[in-house]
């Protein structure tokens, strides 16, 4: 999958996601992912040490759910596995749509993990614009199509070092 910013961040198809209806209607425009095995690879961490989002990052996506296969968590972006994600998870009842970043092994929610969820319930098959931001001295920040949604102070400092390839549409 070729990046056609002047950032050159390719990634790799494995399983074969198909191309379908972005949110302006243009065929082809999306990927759709099957909560399955249908996911990308990108080697844009390529030294976890000098990674750049461990102090400052915003990551920004359009996305449109459907209901989990398996009631499983479906990460969306898998941020380096031990730096941070967005998962998007259906538990038998409702959605819950999550951004996460770790920092140490202990604090947080549970062993360093440290969230933002969105307090409006994201329903399916609706397009989203969701957006996060991390900052070491201000801590996380979800949006929700333009507007701050939620907030974690509680969170500071260098993240985690990633141990793994970014990862797009990934199943837990």
């Amino acid at each position: 999958l070729k990046d056609i910013s002047i950032a050159g961040n390719h990634g790799t198809i494995n399983s074969g996601p198909s191309f379908s209806t972005d949110r302006h209607g243009n065929p082809q425009g999306a990927l759709d992912f099957d909560g399955s095995d249908d996911y990308i690879i990108s080697s844009i961490i390529s030294d976890a040490n000098s990674y750049f989002a461990r102090t400052k990052s915003t990551v920004s996506m359009w996305i449109k759910g459907y209901n989990a296969i398996d009631g499983s968590n479906i990460y969306a972006l898998n941020h380096g596995s031990e730096t941070g994600n967005f998962i998007w998870d259906y538990n038998d009842t409702d959605f819950q749509q999550t951004w996460e970043v770790k920092k140490g092994s202990s604090g947080g929610t549970s062993s360093g993990w440290y969230t933002a969820q969105y307090t409006t319930p994201l329903q399916p098959n609706i397009w989203y614009h969701i957006l996060m931001t991390y900052d070491s001295n201000i801590g996380l920040k979800a949006y929700l199509n333009g507007n701050l949604e939620t907030y974690n102070s509680s969170v500071s400092g260098t993240l985690n070092a990633p141990i793994r390839q970014l990862s797009i549409g990934a199943k837990a």
